[in-house]
Order: structure tokens, then C-alpha cells, then sequence
């Protein structure tokens, strides 16, 4: 958090992260889900007496996330599904209920700033975005969590919103996540409105921009 504050202090360009159109943080995103009571006693119902079901939720994300990645990882993504999904043993870093627990007491200006990562280690950078997954296989096929998450957010300028526009058999939208506020805008209305010389502050808060990312990775009501 200090390193972050600091570079957008000094007006430096921040480290990657994962960003979720069009969610402002994604492991804010995550804490809100998955401090859902009701979602958890789902999960524990599901290993005690729908193991199955579980498993084959977690073969299907595990196929999805391996789609995309050098097949290097794809051990390493089986073990992370796993470990996050599958085993909820003492000790284990990455199961939901350890997960929940960090995640709890944070406010959201740390949520902000644990989503940047580092490549030094793949499996703490990689595992928010297996919850992620898991999170939306649930929201697409279960009423559990459709009233748990709104997609309401729409770009700063235009307003228009991804999710109808998918609906409707639109052009998918490119998303730009400006820094620090972390407000999002499509990619058109970002081109347009640095061809103007209007990017330097956002156009929704007026906060400085000191970078307007892509949100790169796949959303809910993102193509």
C-alpha cells in the first residue's frame, strides 16, 4: 500500500494488476462475495455431501484458465483450482475460507493495492483470478449469488454499459481503468478524449490520471 501511495505521489506509472471490468478492485470485488455467509455454508454443504458437484466445477474453471495459459503453468493452475476449490485443510494459503479471513479486515484502499502483482510468484498473483472464475461460473448457473453481485457500472463518459450491450449483440467493449481512482471508461472515449487533451483527470471524480490501463482480464459483462 505505502509503495503504491508513493508512486502516485510521484506520478509514476504503477506495477500490474488484475483488473475486472468493471469491478474498481478485484480483491474488493472478492471480499464482498466471499464474506457471504450464505455462499460459504453453500461450499461446505458441497464437500461434505456434493463433493462431486465441486469437483466438476473446478474441472471445468481448471479447462477454462488453461485455455489461455503456456502450457509451463498449467500444473501449477490444476493445484491452485484445487487447493482453492478442493481442500479446505489447516494451513492451506489458498482455500476460500483462508482466503475470507485476509480479506476480511481490509479496507478498500488495500484492496486496491493487493491487486498489483509481481511475476517473482505465479500462485499468490494468480489465485484472486481463480476465485474470480470460480465467483462468475456460480453467477452464470446459480441463483446463489445473481443478487450478490450488480452489474450496474458503465463507462464514465458515454455511459454506456457492457451488459446490455452484450445482450443485445453489440461491438464487446474494451475497458481502460484510470489510475488512481480506478474509474472506468471504454476505449474509445479514452482515445477520444486524449485526442482532445482532456485525459489528464478523470471524467466522472475529476481526480488526476496518471495512466488509463486496459482491463485485461476477462469480466462478467466483458466479451
Amino acid at each position: 500500500r505505502k509503495q503504491r501511495e508513493l508512486r502516485i505521489k510521484r506520478g509514476l506509472l504503477l506495477p500490474p494488476a488484475w483488473r475486472v471490468p468493471t469491478e474498481r478492485s478485484l480483491h474488493f470485488f472478492l471480499k464482498g462475495v466471499l464474506c457471504c455467509a450464505e455462499l460459504l455454508d453453500t461450499i461446505q454443504t458441497w464437500r461434505t455431501g456434493k463433493e462431486n458437484t465441486l469437483r466438476r466445477i473446478a474441472e471445468v474453471i481448471t479447462r477454462q484458465l488453461i485455455s489461455n495459459t503456456p502450457s509451463s503453468r498449467h500444473a501449477l493452475i490444476k493445484r491452485l483450482v484445487r487447493d482453492a476449490l478442493l481442500s479446505d485443510s489447516e494451513g492451506n494459503y489458498y482455500s476460500i475460507a483462508a482466503t475470507e479471513k485476509r480479506l476480511r479486515h481490509l479496507d478498500y484502499e488495500d484492496c486496491c493495492a493487493r491487486d498489483h502483482y509481481t511475476s517473482r510468484s505465479y500462485g499468490k498473483r494468480f489465485h484472486p483470478y481463480v476465485l474470480y472464475r470460480f465467483i462468475l461460473f456460480l453467477q452464470t448457473r446459480s441463483e446463489l449469488l445473481r443478487s450478490k453481485i450488480e452489474q450496474t457500472a458503465s463507462c464514465a463518459v458515454c455511459k454506456e454499459r457492457a451488459a446490455r450491450r452484450a445482450e443485445e449483440g453489440g461491438v464487446p467493449v474494451i475497458w481502460r481503468q484510470a489510475e488512481p481512482c480506478r474509474h472506468w471508461t471504454c476505449d474509445t472515449c479514452t482515445r477520444d478524449l486524449a485526442a482532445r487533451g482532456m485525459a489528464n483527470h478523470c471524467s466522472l471524480c475529476r481526480a488526476r490520471v496518471i495512466s488509463y490501463p486496459l482491463g485485461v482480464a476477462p469480466g462478467a459483462n466483458q466479451s
